[in-house]
């Protein structure tokens, strides 16, 4: 197991805007909150700083994501994890704690896309790459995504590299559902979405099939695997009932420097439940010692002063 130093941790969340170049069509789709997990620096020192990429249905308190933050600070490397400002999750920064876990806007989570999502994503490592963060080295960059988060942050490494990249059941195509349900979803103008964890069901509208079926080539996770050269590592189940391991064997083939670890058994949660509960399952672990190791090595994180 990775050893965590017993260091203090700095955590603060605040709000991040998309410009008016963005023209959504509610004040709040513009806003995306952020949580930052920081180790506590020596005096001009600096750390790496990664970014997680939460997936479909998800959010930054989700399960397993603010335990990987508060390692990865542990390790000496801060973490910034974000709510995509279509995830559905209204709260804001600072909001109430009951608010954070449940998809209560319905009509941001009907008209996401995954363009939405890849501008989030840019507008967060932009934020990161500007110096806001205090303590945090930009050229020490990492990326984590899990399931379409994966997805999302392959896309974005191909159009701007991180140093290193660690993906969790990533998905390989954003194109998941077959002709008859694509059929069925444009003659009711909607996807029902069962939400097993809270009993909701959440509808898809158009936009993000429109934008499947338009901009396919552009959305290429296979292709952008292609186009990435940092070291990646991949995390997948072989008991994943939503994304199947197959999808990390062609991500690994497309990028053939990637690391793939197998997990024999994991569920496409590796085991996590949300709220998250102690002790933490064995493929968990197995997943965030990896993690931590890869993001470790790769990002040298040890604090260092005026790198």
């Amino acid at each position: 197991m990775h050893e965590q130093r017993p260091i203090a941790l700095n955590t603060r969340e605040l709000t991040l805007e998309h410009g008016p170049e963005h023209r959504r069509r509610g004040r709040q789709w513009n806003e995306v909150s952020v949580r930052v997990v920081a180790p506590e620096l020596p005096p001009g020192a600096t750390a790496p700083v990664v970014t997680l990429v939460h997936g479909f249905k998800g959010f930054m308190h989700w399960a397993f994501f603010p335990e990987l933050a508060a390692r990865l600070a542990r390790a000496g490397i801060i973490a910034v994890s974000y709510n995509a400002s279509h995830n559905g999750v209204s709260a804001r920064a600072g909001g109430p704690d009951a608010a954070w876990d449940i998809i209560d806007d319905d009509a941001a989570f009907a008209a996401n896309t995954h363009t939405y999502e890849l501008e989030d994503l840019a507008l967060v490592r932009a934020w990161v790459a500007s110096g806001a963060v205090s303590g945090a080295d930009p050229a020490r960059e990492g990326l984590f995504g899990h399931s379409r988060g994966g997805g999302i942050a392959l896309l974005s490494a191909a159009a701007h590299a991180p140093r290193a990249l660690a993906l969790w059941a990533p998905i390989d195509d954003v194109d998941r559902v077959d002709a008859a349900t694509k059929a069925r979803w444009r003659s009711v103008g909607h996807l029902a979405v069962p939400n097993q964890r809270t009993g909701q069901v959440h509808l898809l509208g158009l936009d993000i099939l429109d934008e499947v079926e338009r901009d396919h080539g552009r959305l290429d996770i296979l292709a952008a695997a292609r186009q990435v050269a940092c070291p990646t590592l991949l995390v997948h189940g072989t008991d994943d009932g939503a994304v199947p391991f197959a999808a990390s064997e062609r991500i690994r083939a497309a990028l053939p420097e990637a690391e793939l670890l197998c997990i024999e058994g994991a569920n496409h949660a590796f085991g996590a439940t949300h709220p998250l509960r102690a002790p933490l399952h064995p493929d968990l672990e197995e997943a965030l010692d990896a993690t931590l190791a890869h993001f470790v090595a790769r990002l040298d994180a040890r604090p260092t002063a005026g790198r």
